[in-house]
């Protein structure tokens, strides 16, 4: 006869013998799930009882050493564990983890408590009366074949490479992408952004029955400076995002506002969405909620496909949760649902192009990235201290605190 355990099991008694039947439909396996760390004996003893083979629980269970018998079992118990857990234990012991420090989170913060998640209407956030005038997207200005390919050759091998990854995907109808790419200041990801629009508008132009004058990329980005600078939009924009951040749920857009954005969406076959670090987890789900309706398929964005660009070690987001967490409104409810993030296949551009003859400064940028700044490093950045009065007085400053911002503002209002 071979072990049993308890979870699989009913009993049916009568007076002289107990029947053991396999269970016929599936249950849900309740259990207090202690913790290791916090509470040892009891996490030794629940495992033992609930993924331990056994015939007598007060001979087999009860009565022995529990810690012992769990770890002289170990591989019996964590076989038969898996078989009711869809995700790993530990991935739901950190999103419990996660969702707790939201909580202490939003009760040290009074202002997440003071936004409410308000139907979505642009044209009123704008005061504009007329959805075309309000719901415009922005595109790079295209340049010719020539440029396009002189540009690219002028790229690093790297850097090649991901675009030339890209169009073949596209081209043997590998999609949707999803890729991350990575890299620190001065890498040139902003170049590869403007490489992989102009090329693939050209490869997309060239297709039969294309209309060449439907936009099929679509670049975006968190804030407006980012957004202008490789020709895109802000992402609030592109997906009719509710301005404040902090509601658990995300309304659907109106029909009309809906309509108008899927016109605007109608061709787009790839969206690239740059300095994906100020992008947060509640953003980004609240993007691929809108792509969702957007294009009326139950598939993660959409089923289009997303290129994120950026690097995780730069500017957080904004009152939101790094972009590879669950969001804040996550609940166990929905913990079988994979994370966006973990969809995407990371890239790292790593040859440095801004500063590609300043070796030294280079390494100041990435071990200040990664808090590792020696000595050196330091000694290079006192080199560039200088007194008030060699400042032009049209520089721009840059304070740490709003309390230097209103000092220097109120000695130069005098």
């Amino acid at each position: 006869m071979s072990p049993i355990t308890s979870d699989e099991l009913i009993e049916e008694a009568n007076e002289n013998e107990t029947i053991a039947k396999e269970r016929k439909k599936d249950k849900i396996l309740r259990s207090v799930t202690y913790k290791l760390d916090q509470d040892p004996n009891n996490y030794y003893r629940e495992n033992v009882l609930l993924y331990f083979p056994f015939r007598n629980e007060d001979l087999d269970i009860i009565n022995k050493n529990h810690k012992q018998l769990y770890n002289t079992n170990k591989d019996i118990i964590l076989r038969n564990k898996q078989k009711y857990y869809k995700i790993n234990q530990s991935e739901i012991e950190t999103a419990l983890q996660e969702l707790d420090e939201a909580d202490e989170s939003n009760d040290e913060t009074d202002i997440t408590t003071s936004y409410r998640t308000e139907d979505v209407n642009i044209l009123q956030q704008v005061g504009s009366t007329t959805t075309e005038k309000t719901y415009k997207l922005n595109f790079p200005t295209l340049i010719s074949k020539e440029e396009i390919f002189n540009k690219i050759n002028d790229l690093n091998t790297d850097q090649k490479k991901i675009i030339m990854h890209i169009l073949y995907c596209f081209k043997t109808n590998q999609l949707p992408l999803r890729i991350f790419l990575n890299g620190s200041a001065g890498v040139g990801k902003s170049t590869v952004i403007n490489a992989i629009y102009q090329l693939l508008t050209i490869y997309f132009s060239e297709l039969p029955g294309e209309n060449t004058d439907n936009n099929k990329i679509l670049l975006c980005a968190p804030s407006g400076k980012a957004a202008y600078l490789i020709g895109g939009v802000t992402c609030h924009h592109a997906f009719a995002l509710p301005i404040t951040q902090c509601g658990s749920k995300m309304k659907d857009l109106s029909e009309d506002i809906a309509n108008t954005i899927r016109s605007n969406f109608q061709f787009i076959k790839l969206i690239i969405i740059d300095e994906i670090s100020m992008v947060g987890s509640n953003m980004f789900h609240k993007i691929d909620t809108r792509l969702r309706q957007i294009y009326g398929v139950n598939k993660s964005f959409g089923g289009i496909s997303i290129i994120t660009v950026g690097d995780l070690l730069q500017l957080p987001p904004v009152m939101d949760r790094p972009i590879y967490k669950y969001p804040s409104s996550s609940t166990l409810s929905n913990l079988s649902i994979d994370k966006l993030w973990d969809e995407f296949k990371i890239y790292i551009l790593t040859k440095i192009m801004r500063q590609q003859n300043d070796i030294p400064f280079i390494n100041l940028l990435n071990n200040m990235a990664h808090g590792t700044m020696t000595d050196n490093d330091f000694a290079l950045l006192v080199t560039r201290i200088t007194i008030e009065s060699n400042i032009p007085q049209d520089a721009i400053r840059l304070f740490g605190q709003n309390t230097f911002v209103d000092t220097y503002n109120q000695k130069k209002n005098r």
